[in-house]
């Protein structure tokens, strides 16, 4: 973890950081690795390195992938609790998911 962060600091300071995060979020979602994902954001909020609506766009979608409802669902409370533009999230796809599942 401490590699992840060291390369998401370097980002940040050369103005590239939160691309990268969600590049990165992208990649660990994807490999299964959602506790790193969990980690790491968390990291960046501690840090006070503001995330958007498509890293939680990414994170909602890697727990949904893997069944992770109630985990999913909750993220999604906090972004609609703490943003006002939605626009990026696909809402509507994301309740669908919960409802099926």
């Amino acid at each position: 973890m401490r590699d992840y962060a060291n390369l998401i600091r370097l980002l940040v300071e050369s103005g590239n950081g939160l691309d990268a995060l969600n590049v990165l979020t992208q990649m660990l979602c994807k490999g299964g690795k959602l506790s790193r994902v969990s980690e790491l954001m968390t990291n960046m909020e501690m840090k006070g390195i503001g995330l958007n609506l498509l890293t939680y766009k990414i994170m909602i979608n890697g727990l949904l992938s893997k069944g992770e409802i109630i985990k999913a669902f909750c993220l999604l409370n906090k972004v609609l609790d703490n943003c006002s533009c939605l626009r990026i999230l696909n809402v509507e796809e994301i309740r669908l998911k919960l409802y099926l599942s």
